[in-house]
């Protein structure tokens, strides 16, 4: 299963609102999405086997295989966000890929080392800080199935 990312942030304005959720999710490491929206914040979790053991061109979640997360989170807030962080579990099973956190604005850009992105066993954690209205952060990062 792709994991719900949580987000926490102040200011603002609407800053409480209702929770949806929809996934096309498969099993772990299967390519599929979660989309969170609790109030202004929109929340999208995507992921994608990248590569494996046995097939250069059409990768299996298989062990051994990598697997590509992006998180992007926008701001539909009428005013500026503050104190955003981001937290989402591993799955079980995965292990995480050394220095892949990269951040941007989208998940095709999200190349840019993320030094602000941390794992404590296996939550990993972004401290984003202030995200603008109408603006979006996009945190990806790799983990080796087991």
């Amino acid at each position: 299963d792709i994991s719900s990312p949580s987000i926490a942030a102040t200011g603002g304005t609407g800053a409480t609102g209702r929770t949806t959720r929809s996934t096309t999710a498969g099993p772990a490491g299967s390519n599929g999405s979660v989309v969170i929206t609790p109030g202004p914040l929109e929340v999208q979790k995507t992921s994608v086997v990248t590569s494996d053991a046995v097939s250069g061109s059409n990768p299996k979640s298989l062990p051994g295989a990598t697997i590509r997360y992006c998180i992007v989170i926008r701001n539909n807030w009428g005013g500026d966000a503050t104190d955003v962080v981001l937290t989402d579990s591993l799955p079980a099973q995965t292990s995480i890929v050394a220095n892949s956190f990269n951040k941007g604005t989208t998940c095709a850009d999200a190349t840019n080392s993320e030094p602000l992105a941390s794992i404590t066993g296996s939550t990993v954690t972004a401290t984003i800080g202030a995200l603008a209205t109408s603006t979006s952060y996009a945190l990806a990062f790799q983990v080796t199935l087991n």
